[in-house]
């Protein structure tokens, strides 16, 4: 659970990230214009929104690197694929390679950007109601974690009593009814009714 909530607090920082880049596009950038010295054939470029509509930002990336200089369009899907392969690997390098897309397909691919965030993020809050549902209707566990007994059915304790000995947080969760959990750095150890 505590993954599914750091991927939504990510998926979230990213999405506010790249509005913020979409918002700034073409404020005192240098735009690199691109000669088209080539033709895209209609069977390729068939190829290439096929592999987009799959998300498949690996093989668009490999696709378009070899002429990418040759043609804006191809440019702004190889930075396009790379943005998108930063957003679900690396996110530090995501709004570089989304300030690298062309000008005039910005708007386009940030359209798209923004849609596919707000899938992950509706996955990721999906992922993370599913988790929550799991623990909902569970008493406390010995070896879960805190996150975990939050969500059981025992729910939030009125009291904490907290004990801090060198590098060891012992806790003591206080609930009605004469119920307590302990928990030795954050994993509950023993449960008392």
């Amino acid at each position: 659970m505590v993954n599914a909530i750091k991927k939504l607090l990510v998926g979230i920082v990213l999405l506010i990230g790249i509005v913020g880049v979409i918002g700034i596009s073409g404020c005192g950038e240098k735009e690199v214009v691109l000669k088209d010295r080539i033709e895209i054939s209609t069977e390729f470029r068939n190829e290439l929104n096929t592999l987009l509509e799959n998300k498949d930002y690996d093989a668009l990336a490999i696709a378009t690197v070899r002429d990418m200089n040759n043609n804006t369009e191809l440019n702004a899907m190889y930075y396009f694929a790379q943005t998108m392969d930063a957003f679900y690997n690396d996110g530090n390098m995501m709004n570089y390679y989304f300030e690298q897309i062309p000008l005039e397909y910005k708007e386009h691919y940030g359209k798209l950007l923004k849609e596919e965030q707000k899938e992950y993020i509706a996955s990721l809050q999906e992922e993370l109601d599913a988790e929550k549902t799991k623990y909902k209707d569970k008493p406390p566990v010995i070896g879960e974690t805190k996150e975990q007994l939050k969500t059981s059915s025992w729910g939030l304790p009125y009291d904490i009593n907290k004990t801090t000995t060198g590098d060891n947080v012992s806790e003591q969760w206080v609930y009605d009814d004469g119920k307590y959990v302990y928990l030795d750095d954050g994993i509950v150890t023993a449960i008392q009714e």
